[in-house]
């Protein structure tokens, strides 16, 4: 249960707010004013540039993006890769269905004049929910004088925002972990997932994109790979073992189209949809091209940090995505080191935690039981 809340307190981390570019500087007396300013003067107003950053770590992460056409496939592997293509192309395949609850919860907290008492009711709905949004509300983050007794003080404490990115992370992590089969599968998409959320919370601003929001579009936008991982535990023959070139090949290939798919049945809001449908080719996404491309960012950094790629990671601090944003070009290389901060804090978190499936409710229902205000 202690590793569960570890992540769940990450979710609603406040983001760092950036450096000021410049140093302050005194007025001058008048006669110095009136002198022309030298260049080494100049040089010497501007705050001294931030200290290199540091070689990568060898990680030992799997990833399902790194380049799976290496690998050369078997005839029963070819003969499921066209069986998938013609499911997802002709629609013939379930869509995973978010818990009613959570659903409801998601149009709550979307309504800023929501009431709270009706908030907390429908909350305890949810024991597991119930009881870990009150330990977040007491944790070291939020932590004041009183400690929060009720639903509706945690979610004072929390905030919508942050309630929002707990009931999103909370309802993948449940639907990616109905089914045992593939669980390893499973649990690298959570992994991800979950890192491309933190990675894009901490640079969102940077890129002048809220933080939360910028959170649950890092969480969400290879949404699609959830549904393609339910069609392969159904078309895998058996007797036969999935391995990462073939998952990769299958989410590389559909997960946009399947993940557009989700995104309109799950009433996910219009841009997060097209940021799903289109991200990879940024460029020809007509309605969220800035979206899209931040998406994109943050997928090449969770990708290159978890590859333990040194050259490729650094060379986004510079690469396409980064001009359609307009981040100055000041700010970076304090991105990518702050993309490398949150990549290790969250796979850290996934390391410890209950990665491999659902936690069990034990323990939760007492406090949901003293929750109702």
């Amino acid at each position: 249960m202690g590793s569960l809340v570890q992540w769940l307190i990450g979710l609603v981390r406040r983001p760092k707010a950036a450096p000021a570019a410049a140093v302050s500087v005194r007025p001058a007396p008048a006669a110095t004013q009136a002198q022309p300013q030298t260049a080494a003067q100049a040089q010497a107003q501007v705050a001294p540039p931030p200290p290199p950053l540091k070689p990568l770590r060898p990680t030992h992460i799997a990833n399902f993006d790194c380049d799976p056409l290496a690998v050369t496939l078997v005839d029963w592997e070819d003969n499921l890769l066209l069986q998938i293509e013609q499911r997802v192309t002709q629609a013939r395949y379930s869509l995973p269905e978010l818990h009613a609850n959570h659903l409801l919860l998601m149009s709550m907290v979307n309504n800023p004049s929501v009431d709270m008492r009706d908030l907390a009711e429908t909350i305890t709905h949810d024991p597991m929910l119930s009881g870990e949004l009150l330990k977040i509300a007491n944790s070291a983050l939020y932590a004041t004088t009183f400690p929060a007794e009720t639903l509706q003080e945690a979610i004072l404490r929390i905030g919508l925002r942050g309630m929002r990115s707990v009931i999103f992370a909370a309802s993948m992590r449940s639907v990616l972990f109905k089914s045992k089969d593939l669980q390893e599968f499973a649990d690298g998409v959570w992994r991800q997932s979950y890192s491309m959320g933190c990675i894009a919370r901490e640079i969102g601003p940077l890129c002048g994109i809220d933080a939360e929001r910028a959170f649950v579009i890092g969480l969400l936008h290879d949404v699609g790979k959830v549904p393609l991982l339910a069609l392969l535990r159904e078309c895998i023959p058996h007797g036969k073992r999935a391995n990462l070139a073939l998952v990769g090949r299958v989410f590389g290939r559909w997960h946009e189209v399947a993940g557009a798919r989700l995104a309109k049945e799950w009433k996910l809001t219009p841009d997060l949809e097209s940021v799903i449908r289109c991200h990879h080719d940024f460029k020809h996404n007509e309605s969220e091209p800035r979206l899209a491309a931040f998406a994109s960012l943050v997928h090449k950094l969770d990708l290159q940090l978890s590859l333990s790629s040194e050259r490729e990671y650094r060379a986004l601090a510079h690469g396409l995505e980064m001009d359609v944003l307009g981040v100055q070009e000041e700010q970076r290389l304090l991105a990518i080191r702050r993309a490398r901060e949150a990549f290790e804090d969250a796979n850290h978190e996934h390391l410890d935690g209950p990665s491999a499936a659902l936690p069990a409710s034990g323990g939760a229902a007492s406090a949901a039981e003293r929750s109702v205000a």
